[in-house]
Order: C-alpha cells, then structure tokens, then sequence
C-alpha cells in the first residue's frame, strides 16, 4: 500500500486488514531476512539541526537523546542541544564544527538513532564505526555502557580539540 500520509495511510491499513486492497496493492511475501548492520559514520557527517523532527517525533529517539546531552552537557561549557540546533549563523552553531561539540553530538545522534530503530523491532546482527562511530558501535553492541562511552567520546574529543590547528593524519 503507498501513502503520502499517516492520515491517507490509515484508513487504507484498516481496509486491507478486512481483506479490502486498494487499486494499486499487492500481498506477497518477504524475503527471508538477512544479516543486518549498523554502521556510525565519523566526524565530518554533522549538521546543523540534526535529529531535531525526530526527537519532536519518536519518544524513543528523544529518551536516548536525552541520556545522551545529560552526560555530555556535564563536560562542555555550552549545552549539547543549544549547539546542535542553533540558529543559522549564530555563535552556537559555529560551535557545532569545532571537534569538543562535533563529537558528542555524532555520538548523541547515533546512539539515539539506534535506539529509535530498536523500537521499531530493527535489530543489528553487526554494528562497525567509523571514527567516533566506532565508539556508538561499541556501546551499542554492549562492549561499554552509555555513561562510560560518553565519558570516552568527551575525553577524546576534548583531547583532539586541543590538538594544533592544521594537522593531517597519515595512513
């Protein structure tokens, strides 16, 4: 069934869950499932306003979002949700491109997008990272606890923030 709308959505679900289909669906079956997987990009993937409709939207993305800026908000001078959703120009979002607050609120975001799609009864047989996303991945799949992953991402953000401008990494 296609919608535009949860209002258009609804009354179509209703229909066909009394075996009346709309012009245009089809029942069929699902491929059986496969290995799933979670991947946390690095740093870099921020933006301004990020996570914004989902945490006015899906209470389990908000819960997560919210343990999330409590822990880091202990450790930065401004807090973490006045960074990530600040207006446009404002001293606040230039603060979003500085390593201190890109960080922790990669991490905030990702962690809390896991949660959303746990909800949802989507679950990773796999999770892999990339930069900081190796530490979501990490607790994500158990290895830490929130409260100690968060103490990581802070620290180590904090530690490359004070790093001189105009490094370059080698591989």
């Amino acid at each position: 069934i296609v919608a535009t709308t949860r209002e258009e959505l609804l009354p179509l679900l209703d229909g066909a869950a009394l075996g009346r289909l709309p012009v245009g669906a089809s029942i069929g079956t699902a491929a059986a499932r496969r290995k799933l997987a979670f991947l946390f990009p690095g740093q870099g993937s921020q933006s301004l306003g990020m996570g914004r409709g989902l945490y006015a939207t899906f209470p389990a993305f908000r819960e997560a979002f919210d343990r999330c800026t409590a822990l880091f908000d202990t450790t930065l001078p401004r807090p973490l949700r006045a960074v990530m959703w600040a207006a446009a120009g404002s001293a606040d979002a230039a603060l979003l491109d500085q390593t201190s607050y890109t960080q922790p609120a990669l991490f905030a975001l990702e962690f809390a997008l896991s949660e959303l799609w746990r909800s949802f009864g989507v679950l990773p047989d796999f999770v892999a990272g990339h930069s900081i996303g190796e530490l979501v991945a990490a607790c994500v799949a158990g290895v830490f606890t929130l409260t100690d992953a968060a103490r990581l991402c802070a620290a180590r953000a904090k530690l490359m923030q004070e790093l001189p401008a105009g490094g370059a990494m080698v591989s």
